[in-house]
């Protein structure tokens, strides 16, 4: 292919993007008292980061490995056309990375039953205990991270890459969006990069990013 000689990385998000569906949500809603909403809230309202929301809103979790397992598993809707996207990754030279706020309890299992267990993904990790559930975001570097995991997801691949292609939908995407070098986005990052006058090419099923991707990088040479 054309793009063949450009190092290409393709930095993807997986709740929302992936899956349909948020599912994060779909474990708290089923398996923690309401009281996980108010945290929600916090953070919708800027007060606190993802990162921090989810080691304060997992610990309420009263569910098994397996029960998460069971659950995301007859949940999860993976979104149209993302079997053969990573088909496509593979056969172009292209390193797909999911990088997710989420927790490797849930996305590890879904990527397991795609056959993607060995995708390259960055999430927070959880840890089960007689307490409840801890989670920790550990960037690729080994950093313990607060805020700012998926910047420094995208810095790490930044470092060997010649292009940086991006895909996501909300607003914890928005800050990596902003410095890659070509962004599909839907939902809340779209109306974001829409506002701020930023470029992106919006997507609903991944036949879409393949399209795009593979036109937009032809045309890179």
């Amino acid at each position: 292919m054309a793009h063949s000689k450009l190092r290409v990385a393709i930095q993807c998000d997986f709740d929302n993007t992936i899956v349909l569906d948020n599912m994060s949500h779909a474990v708290l809603k089923a398996y923690a008292p309401q009281t996980w909403e108010s945290l929600e809230e916090q953070y919708k309202r800027g007060e606190i980061s993802v990162e921090r929301g989810n080691q304060l809103q997992w610990p309420l979790v009263r569910a098994s490995k397996e029960q998460i397992w069971d659950l995301v598993l007859s949940k999860a809707r993976v979104r149209e056309g993302f079997r053969q996207f990573v088909d496509y990754c593979r056969k172009s030279g292209i390193r797909l990375v999911v990088a997710s706020n989420g927790v490797d309890a849930y996305l590890e299992p879904i990527l397991s039953h795609l056959g993607l267990s060995d995708l390259e993904h960055f999430c927070g990790k959880a840890l089960f205990t007689t307490a409840g559930i801890e989670i920790r975001y550990v960037d690729p570097l080994g950093t313990d991270r607060q805020e700012g995991f998926k910047v420094a997801c995208h810095q790490y691949l930044r470092s060997s890459t010649d292009y940086l292609v991006y895909i996501g939908d909300g607003a914890s995407d928005v800050a990596p969006a902003l410095i890659s070098d070509f962004v599909l986005a839907r939902s809340t990052l779209a109306e974001v990069l829409k506002s701020r006058h930023h470029p992106f090419t919006p997507f609903e099923t991944f036949h879409d990013v393949t399209r795009a991707v593979d036109k937009h990088l032809e045309a890179k040479g």
